[in-house]
């Protein structure tokens, strides 16, 4: 198209027209056009795939009027550039066009009237508003963007939010994007019982076995857990079978994960109760040993009750209860000790912050005791007695002498039989069931509960998430006769009622978002993950498109304001 002189051409700022002047720009209706279609040559016709807008190019017709070589120097002073620069003419002041120079410009004449082409591509395909970017709050929720040129146009969003917020999102006529969880809530109200351990009774179910409990427990040297737990309907106990004898406690260990809550996994406060049946009524140097451990979720101990019987022919149990070592997070110190009969009853442990509290509670209980009798201890046998071992009959007036006894031997019926010496003479093999000095009696205990409590700043700081058990027995002795871990409870417990979600955006929060550059950054930092995976980034139209914005409807509604800048396609 033909233009008057008198337009004014700018490349950067500068005015280029006072070194020549403009015969003819010949502008595009728009970019080039590529439209791509699926092809099948064995069907009529195409599919419809995709269409897009190339680069602008554009050009300008010039004449140097005179002295040609010395206006050279001023267009390349002008039009050098390594990147695209504003190129803007007098008679649309409205927009301007980021280009540069493309290919060489070669003149009809190096003195006067010399003509040339100048070609000059953008790497868009539009022009852009010389007023450069609007910035536009949305008032009550609502804005409507006027784009007053003819190529859509990208914009960015400026979101400031005044109060704790789930989600915000944005809804055009093009799409919507929405960043944060549309799910979340202020505030949730917490469960009054939430047990992330609930074994009533203790099964296999959820235990992992450890084999290396030494490290776990490096409080004690010589345990090993190499063995495997016995599960039955007493809960979990130990094989009785060890075959091991080396000197030091062998056993098995197993650790079980706090299942996750309806806020969390993890348990500032708890409280743990375990059934425990331990209690020995044979052999006095039968032994047991048994570990409770809350942990968190790197393996350091909160709370710990120990309970153990080293077999020193007394019958009794030792337990200790244990806090953090301040000096070193894998170990714990022990700040009570205690001795039980037994403990047929509960271990409890429950932490508050940093108060803790330890019970172990055995219930009242009656067993029957046999008694036994040795070697070169004096007996008796009974009258109801008529024959001794061997069959021979026991004469009259044997039944009221006193005997030693000088050995043992199994019996005809696979029974004991003891020899009965007098005089230092052996006189008959009696059975264990005809001596008058061997009985069974009664014996019944109180109800006995050793309790302490204590406070860990240590353990004020650490989440209970799992529980770890350890059962074992010394070298080569017996177990105790009875050694059951009945029951494992854990009872998570929450300081409020009712607690304040952290939620994605907080007071004060500024989202950016630039649907250009596809930028989201909160505060600042990158949060491309915040966007939902269905939305996406949509562009304005060229006139009028109504905006809105939805939010978590708990919260205050949010400061968005959009900035835009109106584009041409020519």
């Amino acid at each position: 198209m033909r233009r008057p002189f008198n337009i004014k051409g700018y490349f950067n700022g500068q005015e280029f027209t006072k070194y020549c002047i403009i015969n003819e720009i010949r502008p595009l209706l728009h970019a080039p056009r590529t439209n791509t279609f699926l092809k099948n040559s064995l069907v009529s016709g195409s599919n419809f795939l995709r269409s897009s807008l190339d680069q602008i190019e554009l050009e300008v017709d010039i004449t140097i009027v005179h002295n040609v070589q010395a206006n050279l120097d001023h267009l390349n002073r002008i039009f050098f550039a390594n990147e695209p620069k504003e190129l803007k003419f007098s008679d649309r002041e409205d927009r301007y066009l980021m280009a540069i120079l493309d290919g060489g410009v070669k003149f009809s004449n190096n003195h006067t009237a010399g003509k040339a082409k100048l070609k000059f591509t953008s790497p868009d395909y539009f022009w852009r508003s010389s007023d450069g970017m609007k910035t536009q709050p949305f008032k009550l929720g609502r804005a409507i963007v006027e784009n007053e040129g003819t190529a859509p146009t990208q914009p960015i969003y400026d979101i400031h939010f005044k109060s704790d917020c789930g989600y915000v999102s944005v809804v055009g006529p093009k799409g919507f994007m929405t960043f944060g969880n549309q799910l979340e809530t202020d505030q949730i109200e917490l469960p009054s019982n939430e047990y992330p351990i609930n074994d009533n009774p203790i099964t296999a179910s959820g235990w992992t076995q450890v084999k290396d409990a030494h490290r776990w427990i490096p409080d004690y040297e010589k345990i090993s857990s190499n063995e495997t737990a016995v599960f039955n309907s007493l809960g979990m106990n130990l094989n009785p079978n060890i075959g091991n004898t080396y000197e030091q406690w062998h056993g098995h260990a197993y650790i079980k994960e706090f299942a996750p809550g309806q806020v969390e996994k993890e348990a500032d406060n708890f409280q743990l109760i375990s059934a425990l049946k331990i209690s020995n009524t044979q052999d006095p140097s039968r032994t047991c040993a048994m570990l409770v451990v809350v942990m968190d979720a790197n393996n350091r101990p909160i709370m710990t009750t120990s309970i153990y019987d080293t077999g020193e022919g007394k019958n009794e149990l030792t337990v200790t209860y244990k806090v953090p070592d301040p000096s070193d997070s894998k170990k714990s110190i022990i700040i009570r000790s205690g001795k039980l009969s037994a403990l047929d009853g509960y271990i409890k442990m429950s932490k508050q912050g940093g108060s803790l509290n330890w019970e172990a509670y055995t219930d009242r209980t009656q067993y029957t005791v046999n008694q036994k009798v040795r070697v070169g201890q004096q007996a008796h046998i009974k009258r109801s007695c008529t024959h001794a071992e061997t069959g021979h009959p026991i004469l009259k007036g044997y039944h009221d002498l006193t005997y030693t006894i000088g050995a043992i031997k199994r019996g005809r019926d696979g029974t004991n039989a003891y020899r009965f010496d007098n005089g230092g003479w052996p006189i008959y093999w009696i059975y264990e069931r005809d001596i008058e000095e061997v009985r069974n009696y009664h014996v019944s205990r109180s109800p006995q509960s050793f309790k302490h409590s204590a406070y860990s700043p240590t353990a004020k700081d650490l989440r209970a998430s799992k529980v770890f058990v350890w059962q074992g027995k010394w070298g080569g002795s017996k177990v105790y006769d009875q050694f059951s871990i009945r029951t494992m409870l854990v009872k998570r417990i929450y300081a409020e009622s009712i607690r304040d979600v952290k939620n994605v955006f907080t007071t004060g929060d500024h989202l950016y978002v630039d649907t250009k550059t596809g930028d989201v950054l909160l505060n600042g930092s990158t949060a491309k993950s915040l966007l939902d995976v269905d939305s996406r980034f949509f562009p304005l139209d060229f006139g009028s498109t109504e905006l809105g914005i939805t939010y978590s409807d708990w919260a205050k509604m949010p400061d968005v304001s959009i900035s835009y800048e109106s584009r041409w396609l020519s």
